[in-house]
C-alpha cells in the first residue's frame, strides 16, 4: 500500500483506463492565498501530479466519460458543474444547476448544494442529486448540449447517494432520513420511495446483476441537530456505522453489516467480489465479501478516508483521506494506492 500526500481540499477520485492515469478533485485551500481549486491528474503508480488543472471554481464530485475524454466536476458552493477535456486539460464548459435566491431574512444563497454525480453514456445523460434541508432535488443534464434538461423534487431530506442502472432505465438515490427512491430515468418520474433500517444514507452502489444496492449509513452525531431542526419529528432508527445491502425491486433489507465509524463512500467489485467501504472516522477501507458479507481485509489510512476508485483491471483501489486531526494546518489531504 502507497500513500502520498497530494493537496489540499481532496474529495473525489476517478480511475482512467483509457489514460492510464488517476485524476483527483482539489475544492482548494480555504481563506485567502491559499493554493487554487484544481484537477489533478496523476501517475497510477507513483501518485505523483503529472497535469494540474485549474478549475474556475471549487472542485468537489466526479463522474468520467474515459471514452470521450470528458470529466465533469461539481462545485458544491456554486450550484454548478464543471466540463473538462481530459486530454488536453482544458475547461470546455460548465452549466449552471440553479441561481441565487433570497430566503425570509434576506440572505441570499443556492437553494441546494451538489456533491455526487452519476453517467449514463447510452442516453447520454448526467444526473446531479442536489441536496436541501427541505425538499432535495435531482438535476437531469443533457451531456451533448450541457443543459439541464429537468430538475426533479421529492429527494426528501439530504439527498447525495446516487447509483444508476442504464440497462433498466432507472436510477436509485438515497438521503438523510433513511430512504431509497427510485427514478425511472425514461420518463423521467419517481416511480418508488422505499424507508430503510438505516438513517444516514450517504452514498450508494449498485449490483446489477444481483439487483443489490449498497448503503453506507454513517452514524454522524451531527444529523441529530439537523433532525430536529429541519425534521422535527423524524425518529432515529439506530446509530449506524453499517452497511445495508438493500433488494434494489422492492427495498427491502437483505443484511446488516457492522463497519468501523464513519462509513462515507461504498464501492462495489463483482470482479473480485469485494464491497469496499471507507471509514471515515474509523481511518481505514474496509473490503468485505459480497457473498457471504464477511470481512475480507481492513487496512489502516493515515487521516479520514473520504473517496473510492477503481482500476478494474489491475485490481487497484485509489482512495482519497482527508487530513487527521492531528495534522498540520494546511498541509496537503492524501491519496492511497492498494493491490486488492
Amino acid at each position: 500500500m502507497l500513500q502520498k500526500p497530494v493537496a489540499q481540499g481532496l474529495y473525489e477520485i476517478v480511475h482512467s483506463a483509457r489514460q492510464g492515469a488517476v485524476f483527483v478533485a482539489s475544492a482548494g485551500g480555504r481563506g485567502e492565498g491559499g493554493p487554487p481549486a484544481q484537477i489533478l491528474k496523476l501517475d497510477p503508480n507513483s501518485l505523483e501530479p503529472l497535469v494540474r488543472i485549474a478549475l474556475p471554481g471549487k472542485g468537489f464530485g466526479l463522474a468520467l466519460d474515459d471514452t470521450s475524454d470528458r470529466l465533469y466536476i461539481t462545485d458544491a458552493t456554486d450550484a454548478s458543474v464543471t466540463v473538462v477535456d481530459t486530454a488536453t486539460g482544458a475547461v470546455t464548459g460548465q452549466v449552471r444547476l440553479a441561481e441565487k435566491t433570497t430566503d425570509d431574512e434576506g440572505r441570499a444563497g443556492f437553494p441546494f448544494h451538489c456533491r455526487e454525480l452519476a453517467l449514463d453514456t447510452i442516453a447520454g445523460r448526467l444526473y446531479a442529486p442536489c441536496h436541501s434541508m427541505q425538499d432535495s432535488v435531482l438535476c437531469v443534464i443533457d451531456t451533448a448540449r450541457l443543459e439541464v434538461e429537468t430538475r426533479l423534487t421529492g429527494f426528501g431530506f439530504v439527498a447525495t447517494g446516487i447509483a444508476t442502472d442504464p440497462s433498466r432505465q432507472r436510477l436509485f438515490i438515497s438521503n438523510a432520513e433513511g430512504q431509497v427512491i427510485t427514478v425511472a430515468t425514461d420518463l423521467p418520474q419517481i416511480t418508488r420511495t422505499v424507508a430503510t433500517p438505516g438513517d444516514q444514507l450517504m452514498n450508494i452502489a449498485l449490483d446489477p446483476v444481483g439487483g443489490r444496492i449498497f448503503a453506507t449509513d454513517q452514524g454522524h452525531e451531527f444529523f441529530e441537530t439537523l433532525w430536529a431542526r429541519h425534521l422535527p419529528g423524524y425518529s432515529r432508527k439506530g446509530s449506524g456505522n453499517q452497511l445495508l445491502v438493500l433488494d434494489a425491486a422492492s427495498g427491502a433489507a437483505i443484511r446488516r453489516i457492522p463497519t468501523g465509524p464513519g462509513p462515507l463512500a461504498v464501492l462495489y467489485d463483482p470482479r473480485r467480489q469485494l464491497i469496499c467501504v471507507t471509514e471515515r472516522s474509523g481511518a481505514a477501507v474496509s473490503l468485505f465479501d459480497s457473498e457471504s458479507y464477511a470481512l475480507k481485509d481492513r487496512i489502516t489510512l493515515e487521516g479520514h478516508p473520504n473517496s473510492l476508485a477503481l482500476d478494474d483491471r489491475n485490481g487497484i483501489l485509489y482512495v482519497t483521506a482527508k487530513q487527521g486531526d492531528t495534522g498540520t494546518a494546511g498541509a496537503p489531504d492524501l491519496v492511497a494506492r492498494i493491490a486488492l
